[in-house]
Formats: C-alpha cells, sequence, structure tokens
C-alpha cells in the first residue's frame, strides 16, 4: 500500500532544521537592518556637519553654539535651530536606531515645540561653559569659537550621537566620551556615528578625550 504525506519524525526534523537556521539567519538579518540604519544616520550626521560649515562661512568662521538664550533669556535656541535655515528638515535630526528626546522649556515662537533630537553638538563651539580639563566637556553658551581655534580638525569632535533620561540632553555632562557607560549611544551594532569638525563623518566604539578638545589636548 502506497503511503501519503510524512510521519511525525519527518515532520519534527523538518521543524528542526528550520529552527535551526532561523536561528543562524535571524541575527544575520538584524545586523544587516542595522546597518542600514547605521549609514542612514551616518548621512544624517554628514549633512548636519555640512549645515554647521555653512553657519561657519555665514558667521565669520565661527562655530554655532551649543545653546544661545535671547530676548532677555526668555527664549533659548539649542544649535538644531541655528543650523536648521540650512538643512530645512527636522528628520535629519532623528537617528532611525534612535529613542527620540523632547525640549519643551523656553522653546522660541515658530520653533518646533517640544524640539525633538537624538544629535548633539560638542560644547568646544561656544566660548563660554567650555573647561576643556581631565573631566570632560560642559554645557557652552554664549558666542561660537572661530574654526581657526581648532587644532586637529579631523580628530575634533563637532557632533554625536547622545543618549538622554532628562530634559537638558546637549553635552553638559564629564562622561561624553564614555561610549560603554556614558553620554554616547552605540545603536549600530555595538557602534556610534560621529562627524568631526573637518566634516567627516566616522563609525567608533568610543572617542578619545582630548578629541572634544579644540587644542587636541586635555
Amino acid at each position: 500500500m502506497r503511503r501519503i504525506g510524512f510521519t511525525l519524525i519527518e515532520l519534527l526534523v523538518v521543524i528542526a532544521i528550520i529552527a535551526i537556521l532561523a536561528a543562524i539567519l535571524f541575527p544575520v538579518f538584524a545586523r544587516a537592518r542595522e546597518k542600514a540604519r547605521q549609514s542612514a544616520c551616518s548621512s544624517n550626521l554628514k549633512q548636519l556637519g555640512t549645515a554647521v560649515m555653512m553657519y561657519i562661512q555665514d558667521y565669520d568662521e565661527t562655530f554655532v553654539p551649543n545653546y544661545s538664550y535671547c530676548v532677555g533669556g526668555t527664549q533659548l535656541f539649542w544649535w538644531d535651530d541655528m543650523v536648521q535655515p540650512y538643512v530645512k528638515n527636522w528628520q535629519l535630526f532623528l537617528c532611525p536606531s534612535a529613542t527620540v528626546y523632547t525640549y519643551t522649556y523656553r522653546r522660541p515662537p515658530g520653533q518646533p515645540n517640544p524640539l525633538e533630537f537624538t544629535y548633539d553638538a560638542n560644547a568646544m563651539g561656544s566660548t563660554a561653559g567650555t573647561d576643556w580639563g581631565a573631566g570632560g566637556p560642559i554645557r557652552g553658551s554664549g558666542n561660537g569659537r572661530k574654526l581657526a581655534e581648532v587644532q586637529m580638525p579631523a580628530e575634533c569632535i563637532m557632533l554625536c550621537e547622545a543618549r538622554s533620561t532628562r530634559e537638558i540632553s546637549h553635552a553638559d555632562r564629564t562622561d561624553c566620551y564614555d561610549a560603554d557607560n556614558g553620554y554616547i549611544r552605540k545603536d549600530h551594532n555595538d557602534m556610534a556615528n560621529w562627524t568631526f569638525c573637518d566634516g567627516h563623518v566616522k563609525a567608533m566604539k568610543k572617542s578619545e578625550p582630548y578629541m572634544w578638545s579644540i587644542s587636541g589636548q586635555l
């Protein structure tokens, strides 16, 4: 008599093989998807870096400050607001892999409220609040620093992927260069994207403290 169909053992073997293949392939697919997101994030940071360089050219070789209070301190502009006219796309401030953070304090009229972001600017671009000791960078406000002051632009960080659990999220903590436990996210297969002051973008696991300083030193 001719047998039709599969035995239980045969079905179990097929299911086991499919499960093994899935266990092998799913992580590969996840890494490939994250690689594509990393490329999109890198493109965002590249365009934002270009926008900052355009701002520098328009403002007499001066960096955009990390933030600036205006109208008697009643309005607070972040670097995002100041470079937005050069990109005209708020979506570029959002990494596709990251949690979106928001900021609502003293938002200026005509600007998005809340401000949504996943990237941060190195406070080395500001003249006030830039104490570059061994503790790393702190928040910068006021006027921007001159581009000529950056000693090693190809090794000085301009923009980064930030982690925040509070409202004030821009580079104002002493652990900015610690990508393992500090301020920097590593969403892209344990890597983070960084924009440097010469405009290039690089993926790294962590930065070094000197990369946050305009002098290239601690």
